[in-house]
């Protein structure tokens, strides 16, 4: 009991000489400063953070409603472009089938309209039918364009084949009779699918594209000028700058833009 007490004693006693040391008491007040500092700056910080933040909000909110309206109009462009687009296409239909696709490829540029209506005519799959070719990877890089090419290979191609590895037999050569009526008739059945499915694909495109066909239609019937035609997408394609330089308003300066 007597030898804990000492320790006690002993210990209040260094306590007491650290307490009573100067030096080391304007330590820890130099410390406890350069802390309070610090904490006063990382409150400064963190309010500067949040004010950044409340105006990157409201930087956010305004480009949102920004985008509802710009969407709308777009929306309001795209019901008015339908309308003249029924009518259009109401004289385009008076057309050869095979003209009508001529003049609305441009909105399918890989062929993947005409050759699904090829897989509907002939109820074949490629990839069936040339099963080693597709193993060897022959159509990794095929659009519809190649793919078409396929199918009337198995649908009406005299073919020939050679053996590759030791036991299978891939397309060699074909040879196909393009005058054969029974090609000829799966030609008018062809473009006929064909052009309906690109007429139905022009509705769901957004309206630059549906701009482009009205214009090349109406150069193509002698009703626009070429000149005339680039003037009018480069105004469908002004629309959005325009319209975003009508919004901004005094408070929304270039900096915040760019944030």
């Amino acid at each position: 009991m007597e030898e804990w007490i000492k320790r006690v004693k002993k210990l209040f006693e260094s306590m007491i000489g650290v307490l009573k040391n100067p030096y080391l008491i304007d330590a820890m007040s130099n410390e406890l400063d350069i802390q309070s500092i610090e904490i006063t700056n990382l409150k400064s910080d963190n309010t500067s953070l949040n004010e950044t933040l409340e105006e990157l909000r409201e930087d956010t909110y305004f480009l949102k409603e920004s985008e509802g309206e710009l969407q709308e109009q777009i929306k309001d462009i795209s019901k008015s472009l339908n309308s003249i687009l029924e009518k259009a296409i109401k004289e385009l239909s008076k057309l050869e089938d095979y003209e009508i696709y001529q003049r609305l490829q441009f909105i399918d540029p890989e062929g993947w309209s005409i050759y699904r209506a090829s897989q509907e005519i002939l109820k074949l799959d490629v990839f069936k039918e040339f099963i080693v070719e597709d193993s060897m990877g022959r159509f990794e890089e095929s659009d519809g364009h190649d793919l078409i090419g396929y199918l009337e290979i198995a649908a009406f191609g005299d073919c020939t084949y050679k053996i590759v590895g030791s036991m299978h037999e891939v397309l060699d050569s074909y040879i196909i009779d393009y005058e054969s009526q029974e090609y000829k008739a799966y030609q008018d059945e062809l473009y006929t699918l064909a052009s309906k499915k690109l007429m139905d694909e022009l509705y769901k495109k957004e309206p630059s594209i549906k701009l482009e066909f009205l214009q090349n239609y109406m150069e193509e019937s002698g009703q626009m000028q070429p000149d005339q035609k680039e003037e009018g997408l480069q105004d469908l394609g002004d629309t959005k700058e325009k319209y975003l330089e009508e919004v901004t308003t005094d408070e929304v300066q270039d900096e915040e833009l760019e944030i």
